[in-house]
């Protein structure tokens, strides 16, 4: 694969069109789809590393096998060097894999998480707390007619999507018994970290200031060391402080791999489609044809002149 990357890639990156990659974004598929026959993927086949481009039209700008941290910085040294300098914002999932690659290999670009695996983790630790204490209360797995079984689709919502009835049942399930107060806790904490989130400019219309930012995940670490008898709420809040800088550049930054997460499922549904890949080289070339399709579509279109709904000419006189 390292012999030729511009074949296997398709057009590099050049020092003629540097813009185009202003705010890249990394993220990972496997080889094959293990739920496909008849070519079985084992899970010990090595990843490959997608790198796409959020700010400009290319789509899928470089694929390489591997998930190390040296995996990814070898793709990104062989851009040229214009092409680094004009990238301003990266962002990434929480993976310190792809966060060393990039200090290393693009140390003047912006470092980014992607907002939606922040909601995610948090939506997750909700979860982790309400089956634990729901184990803890009745000695086994929740199960429909339990309280707080009934309640869960409610603890995944957004506090603002919640109809004021929808907001009393909760409380009211919850805050009966103490494990359901530990759900509550959690539930709060969740929605302290969307406090957070929701200053970003897409939400408020306005560019969020550094110091409110700040001021809103200080009011969540403060909820969490009050509740630090929770172990899940208290994970969180370690992983959000290890991320705190990439968050908040997110929130004033407003870049998110939304665009490369959906060029990845284009990935995994080309995959999926050839029933699995036994040769790697034939996956980069028919993932890179699928992932730049529109772009080349926009290429290739040419504007339409405009008529008369008569069909005649115009008189030039």
């Amino acid at each position: 694969m390292r012999g030729n990357l511009q074949a296997l890639f398709g057009k590099r990156p050049t020092e003629k069109d540097p813009a185009k990659g202003t705010s890249p974004a990394v993220d990972f598929t496997r080889q094959g789809d293990r739920g496909k026959r008849p070519v079985a993927t084992p899970a010990s086949r090595p990843r490959a590393y997608l790198t796409f481009d959020l700010s400009g039209d290319q789509g899928l700008l470089g694929q390489v096998e591997g998930r190390t941290a040296d995996d990814a910085a070898y793709w990104l040294a062989q851009a040229a060097p214009a092409w680094r300098d004009a990238i301003q914002v990266v962002a990434v999932d929480m993976c310190t894999i792809y966060a060393s690659a990039v200090r290393r290999m693009l140390p003047a670009a912006a470092l980014v998480v992607d907002l939606f695996h922040v909601v995610q983790l948090a939506v997750k630790m909700t979860g982790d707390v309400r089956r634990r204490a729901v184990r803890e209360k009745y000695g086994r797995r929740g199960r429909s007619g339990d309280a707080e079984y009934g309640v869960k689709g409610l603890l995944a919502r957004n506090l603002e999507h919640l109809r004021p009835a929808q907001f009393a049942r909760v409380m009211d399930t919850l805050g009966g018994d103490w494990h359901g107060q530990e759900i509550l806790a959690a539930w709060i904490g969740k929605e302290k970290l969307r406090d957070v989130l929701n200053l970003r400019a897409r939400v408020t219309g306005s560019v969020p200031c550094e110091r409110n930012v700040r001021d809103r995940l200080f009011r969540f670490y403060d909820w969490c060391a009050q509740h630090d008898d929770i172990p899940e709420l208290v994970t969180l809040a370690r992983t959000i402080s290890r991320w705190e800088n990439e968050l908040v550049g997110a929130v004033l930054t407003g870049v998110t791999n939304a665009r490369s997460e959906s060029l990845n499922r284009i990935a995994k549904l080309e995959a999926r489609m050839a029933y699995s890949f036994r040769n790697p080289a034939n996956q980069r070339r028919r993932v890179r044809t699928a992932c730049t399709r529109s772009a080349r579509r926009s290429q290739t279109l040419t504007p339409r002149r405009s008529r008369l709904a008569t069909g005649r000419q115009p008189d030039p006189g």
